[in-house]
């Protein structure tokens, strides 16, 4: 949930706590990035082959975990 900005919940044996930290919400980053996009420069400092990886590894762990497979 970026629009909750730098924020996580911390659980340590039944306790909870809130942590924040610097940095933008995600959806800034993604904004930055489709702007430069259409203005024709370099916008992914990832290549798209890192994204397949990525999802490749994310079905392997459904299917470990007996989960059908996301459409």
């Amino acid at each position: 949930m970026p629009q909750l900005r730098s924020r996580f919940t911390v659980t340590v044996d039944g306790r909870r706590r809130r942590e924040r930290f610097g940095g933008e919400p995600t959806y800034v980053h993604q904004l930055r990035a489709f702007a430069a996009a259409v203005r024709g420069e370099p916008a992914n400092l990832t290549p798209p082959s890192d994204s397949v990886a990525t999802m490749s590894l994310i079905d392997d762990i459904y299917t470990a975990a007996g989960l059908p497979l996301r459409p």
